[in-house]
């Protein structure tokens, strides 16, 4: 039996919503993750820094001190990324009563400046560099003024509270800084490793972990903290670029479910990406369920609308209002959220638009909404042609195939490409190989 000829109860729909939607978020969230033990954690940061990479960085250090880390190893090479995310991450890291130090491996731009100087003590390996910390409007990047102050002086705090030079610390965010033989004025600060050390900034030159331990007087092996499966895929998920192509297809393959009901196909694929966004941003978002469990009672609000509740009310108005606002909350700068969900609402309804026009009249709609009619039925051509221009009434709704009652019989119809409401009275005006095609009257 194909699946479209299943007939499956509202009930069975918010059943197999829900099931389904919470077993594939459940499948990649709940990954368990490895407990290591040993006397030195390494903790890479790499790529953009994120809300997701928050969430290893805090489980790492978590991880650390379970095992009973001497010494905590920052591994850092990153172009920067989230301020507000840096800004976490360098408070954990302050907080922490082991012993932290951040080795430079690469680069340290940005956010990850901040989080090298996060630390008590910085080593840089030979090659790499530091600094070039100056905010960027995300939109057009041009320099954010507010931000530069702002940031300067959490950048200077950082630097005092951690007993590193705070004119370093303030040239790499703000060009009107002048450091004398070092940075003029109009340019950000950028240290190499040499630099780094010369101006006190840098404990030490190294080429790997190995020398950092030695030179920290931590004797054995060093254990690398590493992302587990989920936490990979939800880094590239939770991307704000990604989040609005995933907020999409999401809700164009759920709303081609609840006009088409019983493909099935549409509405588990808008379930698969609306678990992939969720499931991104939760972890991002160290753990909140709330964004979560709002949009999941907004789409079953919405599905009691479509298949028990007559009309449109209070219902439909209150799953809507949940859904965007689980959306809206799974986002941790509400900025990004208005930015990504406004882009997603504009295109989707444009795309839906598209569908709808053109969609229903195309070869590829007929074959695909008239497979079932034509595998389904055991009239016979010669059996139709008597019902042909007659009239009858819609049983169902035609959205577009259905049944319609025609001289007190029972017929499987498919409409003219129009939705045709239960209760209407259509005629038929075609006969195709045992397929019926009605009109509305």
């Amino acid at each position: 039996m194909r699946l479209k000829h299943l007939k499956l109860s509202a009930f069975n729909y918010l059943l197999i919503f829900s099931l389904s939607f919470l077993t594939i978020f459940s499948a990649f969230y709940f990954l368990p993750a490895a407990a290591h033990a040993g006397v030195n954690f390494v903790i890479p940061i790499r790529g953009t820094v994120e809300y997701a990479l928050l969430s290893f960085v805090k489980r790492g250090l978590e991880e650390a001190d379970k095992a009973g880390a001497s010494l905590i190893i920052i591994d850092i090479d990153t172009f920067g990324g989230r301020v507000d995310a840096a800004i976490e991450i360098s408070k954990l890291l302050r907080e922490q009563k082991k012993r932290v130090v951040a080795y430079v491996s690469e680069n340290a731009w940005s956010a990850g400046a901040l989080i090298a100087l996060s630390t008590p003590k910085i080593y840089m390996c030979k090659g790499s560099s530091i600094g070039s910390a100056e905010p960027k409007k995300m939109d057009d990047w041009t320099t954010d003024e507010k931000m530069v102050s702002a940031l300067r002086a959490q950048f200077e705090s950082v630097a005092s509270a951690m007993k590193h030079p705070e004119d370093l610390a303030k040239a790499m965010v703000d060009k009107d800084v002048e450091i004398k033989d070092l940075k003029p004025k109009g340019k950000l600060l950028n240290l190499t490793a040499d630099q780094a050390l010369k101006y006190n900034l840098s404990a030490a030159v190294v080429s790997t972990v190995e020398e950092v331990l030695a030179l920290e007087n931590s004797t054995g092996s060093f254990i690398t903290h590493e992302q587990t499966i989920g936490e990979k895929v939800a880094r590239f998920v939770s991307d704000p670029v990604l989040s609005g192509i995933l907020l999409n297809l999401g809700i164009l393959g759920l709303t081609v479910e609840f006009w088409m009901p019983g493909h099935i196909a549409p509405g588990l694929g808008g379930i698969l990406c609306f678990a992939l966004f969720f499931w991104g941003h939760t972890i991002a978002n160290a753990g909140a369920m709330l964004p979560l469990l709002l949009f999941i009672a907004g789409i079953m609000f919405l599905m009691l609308e479509v298949f028990i509740v007559p009309g449109f009310g209070l219902t439909g108005l209150l799953g809507i209002g949940m859904t965007f606002a689980g959306v809206y909350l799974a986002f941790p700068d509400p900025h990004e959220a208005v930015k990504v969900v406004s882009v997603s609402i504009i295109l989707t309804t444009a795309i839906l638009a598209t569908f709808i026009t053109y969609f229903p009249t195309s070869k590829m709609f007929r074959q695909v909404t008239l497979s079932a009619v034509i595998k389904g039925t055991n009239a016979s051509k010669s059996e139709n042609i008597k019902f042909l221009g007659k009239t009858g009434t819609a049983l169902t709704d035609l959205n577009p195939a259905g049944r319609v009652k025609i001289d007190g019989e029972s017929v499987q119809v498919v409409s003219d490409g129009q939705f045709i409401s239960k209760g209407a009275e259509v005629k038929i005006v075609s006969d195709e190989g045992n397929v019926i095609t009605v009109t509305s009257v």
